[in-house]
């Protein structure tokens, strides 16, 4: 009984290293709070979880170690060969199911990124107003989820707050907020700090952009708002700027919750260069989707910063870490602590650090 250990951490290829950071990083938290896990966490191996693909591309998981009443953190990034993928809820479903035919006590899935989150509501046809027969497909990802027998969720900045409502009130949701660590990034690594203003590239992002200029105290500038003809395509970009902000000379710097086709970063950084600001514009996102590369972004100047939430590698591209965010919810989830209380306020989660 003595060398039993309670949680054991899983990861697929592309997010051993995050895994073994994140492992690092609980027993760190442990040392600074002396309490420790209950039943134990084991070392993390990367060779605890193996993947085999055959010829054909079927996949097939296959634990190595022990899991009968343990509790899993299974750590699974859509990303396969390189390259963003974001249909890979069926072979998630075979690693599940794995642990489960071993007997796992429960298993809670790490996805810094979950895909699908956009569709979160059916789209309406510009032309006549009529809803489009589509799907809620985030509503679909939350639904997969749960059939396969998860129990516990950790995911950062999902696109819209509102997704934890897609969950039945038993299933245990934590959607961690990549907020902090990209306040303590502007503060600590970002040149002169004081000589920016911090915007949004559309007119949803206004709120979470003031809990930026709440924490940094760098002064918020104001809202770009695009317009739409057809889906991907920008006509116009509109700017609402505060009152006491000046635009010409200001050092822009965008936060969003991801990059996608970045059209519409480059479009409102476009347009305020065109009114005078800084022409080296620096552009944070947590999930960098990237579907046409990082080029287009820096060809426009536009300096990005992104998390690992999607392990690809990106040139010229400054990536802010997520071991401290999800280590700190796991400790917290297995001890019993505030997960808002550290992981979702600045002054606190930088004492932590």
């Amino acid at each position: 009984m003595a060398e039993f250990r309670k949680t054991i951490l899983l990861a697929e290829g592309p997010f051993h290293d995050l895994a073994e950071r994140t492992f690092r990083h609980i027993l760190h938290c442990d040392e600074e709070k002396g309490r420790t896990p209950s039943g134990g966490i084991h070392k993390f191996h990367q060779t605890d979880l193996a993947i085999k693909t055959f010829a054909d591309q079927e996949y097939l998981p296959r634990i190595t170690r022990n899991v009968r009443g343990r509790d899993i953190f299974l750590f699974f990034p859509f990303v396969k060969n390189g390259k963003y993928e974001p249909n890979r809820f069926f072979e998630l479903r075979t690693i599940v199911d794995a642990c489960l035919r071993a007997s796992a006590s429960e298993i809670t899935l790490v996805a810094p990124h979950l895909p699908y989150l956009r569709q979160d509501r059916r789209s309406i046809d510009k032309k006549t107003g009529e809803p489009l027969r589509e799907p809620v497909s985030a509503r679909v990802v939350a639904d997969a989820i749960v059939s396969m027998g998860i129990k516990r969720l950790i995911t950062v900045t999902p696109h819209f707050k509102q997704f934890e409502a897609c969950f039945p009130g038993t299933f245990k949701y934590e959607g961690l907020d990549a907020r902090v660590e990209f306040d303590h990034h502007m503060l600590t690594v970002l040149p002169k700090p004081h000589e920016r203003s911090l915007w949004s590239a559309d007119l949803g992002g206004g709120e979470r952009i003031k809990e930026y200029a709440r924490d940094t105290g760098i002064p918020f500038g104001g809202l770009c708002d695009k317009y739409r003809p057809t889906a991907g395509a920008i006509e116009r970009i509109r700017v609402y700027k505060e009152d006491n902000i000046t635009i010409e000379g200001t050092k822009v710097t965008f936060v969003d919750d991801m990059f996608a086709t970045c059209g519409t970063i480059k479009a409102s950084a476009a347009e305020l260069i065109k009114r005078g600001a800084n022409p080296q514009v620096v552009a944070y996102a947590v999930h960098g989707i990237l579907s046409k590369g990082i080029r287009p972004l820096l060809d426009a100047n536009i300096k990005p910063i992104i998390t690992e939430s999607i392990p690809l590698e990106w040139e010229a591209t400054e990536i802010v870490p997520l071991h401290r965010l999800i280590g700190g919810a796991i400790y917290s989830t297995l001890t019993g602590h505030s997960i808002s209380g550290s992981l979702f306020n600045y002054e606190r989660f930088k004492d932590t650090l």
